[in-house]
């Protein structure tokens, strides 16, 4: 095990770079995200956007404006706006999920073209308070409830950030073990860390003396840590 570390280490700094560097970027690309003036359509982006601005995106309008502008809610739909911001009566089963009798409602389409062609707004609506605190989602048109949070929301970004964290600790405990049992020194972390350096920056363009410069002042600086560490454990 020892010798296999040591041969391949510079492999293996290289893979847990990598991983890391894709793990970092996931939270980021995955969370849901709105911003003001845009349209939106499903459950997570229009509950966000209500919770965000507390008012509903631009691509919906209420019953009365939908029969003033086009004519009928299902040409409105064809024109790509959602029926939504209209009263919806503090009765039923809402009355279990919120004490706020102040409640919108909006539509959600799953397949656009099936509303159009058979002049059916379908069983899903999101019922929200006026001020954007609460949002429930209802897919049987009002029958049951359940309620919308920002943990149900951004759940895909959490649990990569939950993967990064426990990742990070394990190459952590992985470089400790390392280090410990000697097979890979500081003069290997030299070493490995400057040919695994000099490919990043040579594929991304930067300019390599520059960038050597900056890596030896790190690594001079990390280096007297690391020595200090070493001292104080030395000395216990």
């Amino acid at each position: 095990m020892n010798r296999w570390i040591r041969q391949y280490r510079v492999g293996i700094q290289s893979i847990f770079l990598i991983l890391l560097v894709i793990l970092f970027i996931m939270p980021f690309s995955s969370r849901v995200t709105v911003t003001k003036g845009d349209t939106y359509d499903s459950v997570d982006d229009v509950a966000l956007y209500i919770m965000k601005f507390d008012e509903l995106p631009d691509n919906f309008v209420t019953k009365s404006e939908a029969v003033d502008v086009f004519a009928s809610y299902y040409i409105a739909v064809e024109y790509g706006y959602n029926i939504g911001g209209d009263v919806f009566r503090y009765e039923g089963e809402i009355i279990n999920l919120t004490r706020n009798i102040n409640l919108r409602e909006c539509d959600i389409y799953f397949n656009r073209e099936e509303v159009i062609n058979t002049s059916n707004r379908g069983a899903s609506r999101l019922v929200y308070t006026a001020n954007g605190d609460e949002v429930f989602v209802t897919n049987d048109h009002y029958t049951t409830f359940s309620k919308v949070t920002m943990w149900e929301i951004q759940q895909d970004s959490i649990r990569w950030w939950v993967v990064l964290v426990l990742y990070t600790a394990f190459i952590s405990w992985f470089s400790y073990e390392a280090f410990r049992s000697r097979d890979w020194t500081l003069h290997d972390m030299k070493h490995d860390g400057v040919i695994i350096t000099r490919t990043i920056v040579i594929s991304c363009g930067v300019p390599t003396v520059w960038f050597e410069r900056k890596l030896k002042r790190l690594w001079l600086f990390m280096k007297a840590k690391w020595n200090l560490v070493f001292a104080k454990n030395n000395n216990k």
